[in-house]
């Protein structure tokens, strides 16, 4: 249990260490004063307490890597949560997520392949430096040229690849041997929205490894809340129908909106369970709000937006989790 609780902190608090840092010092460490003390009470009340270094060790880096807006959400959800519930705040991309940035790629000189489908894959930096797959998307070349935006795909003060597989042969199968497939580096690390220009490589650039990665990439589902008033936090969850084998996502209301992503949607027909909390972490009928929609979606990146102002009548059953955070569906 304290590697569990010590990794989570870690994965989201310190993710970007060694980086130059995405938080803003000095008006998030009041913030990160606050996540780490209620990550400490909840260790602690598991019986894994956290030790002083480490807690020093998560706070300072938390203040170099979080920006305030995001230190903030994450410190006010930890506080609020259930320690059970905990690592709902520190898992949730949302909440206490390293920053991302948006990545433009722009082709040009492709006019020997003319008419193909053309497939952008990026890759981020873990920290022990291994390239991590992580945002794809498709086109078409025409004109000897492409463009492809990758939403949220860069990760602020990590380093990052793309993969491109021109489908040069049109059988929706990557090969070394008959399409174009190579891999380039982006210069220096993400530090906002970016734009790349890229050009085909020559074949000694090819990675013949690359294909595994093209192979199978699983959507990344966007979701964007509307109506939700008051509410403290928008809690999502998706599944194949029934609602089964859960990804759990939470977001922060702010102006009745709210927005939320969840990595790996493998399935293209889902269940998307919504809840509109009041700040308990429980779902009540006559306090908050919830409903179940199921949905179909085509592409890389598709984009929900949900009405929430309408509540299902039994909209809370899906939310069973809550009651009990130690099922194995999550």
């Amino acid at each position: 249990m304290r590697a569990k609780i010590l990794a989570a902190c870690a994965a989201i608090v310190c993710a970007a260490c060694g980086s130059d840092g995405g938080g803003d010092g000095g008006s998030a460490v009041g913030s990160c004063n606050a996540l780490v003390q209620a990550v400490s009470a909840c260790a602690s009340e598991r019986g894994f307490p956290m030790k002083p270094a480490e807690a020093t060790f998560f706070r300072s880096t938390c203040a170099e890597v979080l920006p305030a807006e995001r230190a903030a959400s994450c410190a006010a959800c930890a506080q609020a949560a259930p320690c059970d519930l905990l690592d709902l705040c520190l898992d949730s991309d949302a909440i206490c997520g390293e920053p991302r940035h948006e990545l433009d790629v722009r082709g040009s000189g492709f006019t020997a392949h003319e008419s193909a489908r053309v497939r952008v894959l990026s890759f981020f930096a873990l920290n022990d430096g291994e390239m991590w797959s992580d945002r794809a998307d498709d086109a078409t070349i025409a004109s000897g040229a492409f463009e492809v935006t990758l939403h949220d795909a860069l990760v602020h003060g990590r380093a990052h690849d793309i993969g491109v597989w021109v489908d040069s042969d049109g059988d929706g199968r990557c090969s070394t041997s008959r399409d174009l497939v190579f891999r380039q580096r982006l210069a220096g690390a993400a530090g906002g929205d970016d734009t790349v220009r890229i050009t085909p490589r020559s074949t000694d650039t090819e990675d013949e490894y690359l294909c595994d990665e093209f192979d199978y990439v699983p959507p990344t589902l966007f979701v964007e809340g509307t109506g939700a008033g008051a509410g403290a936090w928008a809690i999502l969850a998706i599944g194949e129908p029934p609602l089964d084998a859960m990804q759990v996502q939470m977001a922060r209301v702010s102006g009745g909106r709210f927005a939320a992503r969840f990595d790996w949607a493998q399935s293209r027909e889902i269940e998307i369970a919504w809840m509109i909390d009041d700040g308990d972490f429980r779902c009540e009928a006559g306090t908050d709000r919830a409903g179940v929609a199921t949905i179909a979606y085509d592409g890389l990146q598709p984009r929900l937006t949900l009405d929430t102002r309408q509540a299902a009548a039994n909209g809370c059953d899906a939310f069973w989790f809550l009651e009990d955070p130690n099922a194995e569906s999550l």
